[in-house]
């Protein structure tokens, strides 16, 4: 009836003396009147939950469900996404467009080797990403550069050997890096200082191969690197300057010496199997070493006028 009654209109609509007629404003409007009620209307989809998933209104939880692929369609209004403990091997590039809200993203526990360059390109405001317990084998520079916002990164548990140079250049907001339970052999570790370094807190590099560090790098860092650096469960090349550095942030009260002293071990021979020693524990090994004039700046203190000082002497 309604497309009836537009076209029983249009007639006399279109005839030209008829715009003369006092009566045209009102048909006019009629008209128009026909045509908003003649066009069908569409009211906004609702946002559909993936079938292996549940959705909350800004969580998105697809966590053990064995997919071997991201769901599709998933919901804008995602904050925060779980695909965790699934059967997951590779990521696509832009893969994450449809989500501009993410906050955070859970993929741990999947079988994830690489990434592509672009796959998290459209990722800019998320603050933690956890991929720890994959199969990654390298932080290449690309993977996380677009993740302007990070501050909480976890690779631990995969079979990373390699840490590009500039892996973290961009990302000035980290605090936390975990790198524990890998294969490095090696750190870059004077890229620290590109990292923000008022911002990182925790470089966790525990339990790796590393078997050398700068320790003149590592100990000219921050305070507040110094104590969320871990090292320890490491084959590192027993020496003097590794021993007074670890001593003297023990000194301090540094969390990730003091609460792991017992799990700091050196080795003492490359070409002796087995030869790794707790040398914060064996600490009478290491009586010989003694601050040398290159480590007199690591001692410089300053202090406000009128301010107490305690000064720790060694008069062994």
């Amino acid at each position: 009836p309604c497309r009836r009654a537009v076209r029983r209109l249009l007639p006399a609509t279109m005839s030209s003396p008829v715009t003369a007629d006092p009566a045209w404003p009102r048909v006019a409007k009629l008209f128009l009147l026909l045509l908003q009620l003649c066009t069908p209307r569409t009211s906004p989809q609702p946002h559909r939950c993936p079938d292996a998933c549940i959705c909350t209104s800004d969580l998105l939880s697809c966590s053990r469900r064995t997919l071997q692929r991201v769901p599709q369609a998933l919901p804008p209004t995602t904050t925060t996404l779980d695909l965790s403990h699934n059967a997951l091997t590779q990521l696509h590039d832009h893969w994450l467009a449809a989500l501009p809200h993410l906050e955070a993203l859970h993929i741990n526990h999947n079988q994830i080797r690489d990434l592509p360059p672009r796959a998290f390109h459209n990722a800019s405001f998320l603050r933690h990403l956890d991929m720890s317990s994959n199969r990654l084998q390298a932080v290449k520079r690309h993977y996380f550069e677009a993740l302007v916002s990070l501050e909480e990164l976890l690779l631990y548990n995969n079979h990373i050997t390699r840490v590009d140079e500039n892996a973290f250049a961009k990302l000035s907001d980290l605090r936390k890096v975990y790198l524990s339970w890998n294969n490095l052999t090696a750190f870059p570790f004077h890229a620290v200082q590109g990292l923000g370094i008022h911002n990182l807190r925790t470089l966790d590099l525990s339990s790796n191969n590393l078997s050398s560090i700068p320790v003149e790098v590592l100990a000219a860092l921050p305070e507040n690197i110094g104590n969320g650096l871990y090292l320890h469960n490491n084959p590192i090349r027993c020496s003097c300057p590794l021993y007074l550095m670890l001593q003297r942030w023990n000194q301090r009260g540094f969390s990730s010496v003091k609460d792991f002293s017992e799990e700091h071990i050196c080795k003492v021979s490359d070409n002796v199997p087995r030869s790794l020693i707790k040398f914060l524990k064996h600490s009478h090994m290491f009586e010989n070493c003694s601050a040398s004039a290159e480590d007199a700046h690591l001692w410089h203190l300053e202090v406000m006028v009128g301010q107490p000082v305690l000064l720790t002497c060694n008069t062994s």
